[in-house]
């Protein structure tokens, strides 16, 4: 359950699922068993407050129907990158974790700032939030063979970023709006990549998170290299 505090107040606001494999791994935000009603209009006030800060939208949840309700709540859910880039996929390999480890080109020690996701090359990519593409950048004669190669970032309102790359196919542009579970790329080689695979970054106000967090991961995958 995703805990929020405000002004000395907890609320249980929702549970935060991902949908099974082939199901687009939409998240979904749900009612805590309880009526807005039973909270009062604060409970609304605060959701009318939190939309209108990070979604840029007015609502007044006072007024809505559970039903209307839920809708906005999945879109308020969707911003979250969590559940796999791979949403048919049930098992994933990471072939590199979060953190400290050994370059496979120079064989020295250096800090990982993602996962690498072994995957046949030309798989699709879907994105794990809904977003904005802030950035697009694909691979030139002067670079090719370094850093990330082919890459996306998508960022959104609620302080989320997301980094793709190594990429092939590229198939959203800068300044495109995307859902969450929508297709954005396909594996590649490119960069420094050693083999097909994706690089996958997330970021939270800036700050670099450990994709395989159990905030942002609720898929089976394996350690393929400690």
């Amino acid at each position: 359950m995703l805990m929020i505090i405000v002004s000395g107040f907890t609320f249980g606001l929702v549970g935060l699922t991902t949908s099974t494999a082939g199901d687009t791994n939409k998240s979904m935000l749900t009612f805590d068993n309880y009526e807005l009603t039973q909270k009062g209009n604060l409970y609304g006030d605060f959701m009318n407050g939190l939309y209108s800060m990070f979604m840029n939208k007015k609502v007044d949840f006072n007024k809505l129907p559970k039903d209307s309700i839920q809708k906005y709540l999945n879109e308020f859910s969707n911003m979250f990158p969590k559940g796999s880039p791979f949403s048919t996929i049930d098992t994933i390999s990471i072939s590199s974790k979060f953190g400290w480890r050994k370059n496979p080109n120079t064989h020295k020690p250096q800090y990982h700032t993602g996962v690498d996701i072994s995957m046949p090359i030309h798989t699709k990519i879907n994105s794990t939030m809904s977003g904005e593409v802030v950035v697009v950048k694909y691979t030139t004669k002067a670079t090719y063979g370094q850093g990330y190669g082919n890459y996306i970032v998508i960022k959104n309102s609620i302080g989320f970023q997301t980094l793709y790359s190594h990429l092939s196919g590229i198939y959203v542009r800068e300044g495109q709006r995307v859902e969450k579970g929508q297709l954005i790329a396909t594996v590649g080689i490119t960069g420094n990549a050693t083999g097909p695979n994706l690089h996958y970054e997330i970021y939270q106000a800036g700050e670099l998170k450990n994709p395989l967090d159990s905030l942002f991961t609720n898929y089976n995958y394996i350690i393929a290299n400690k």
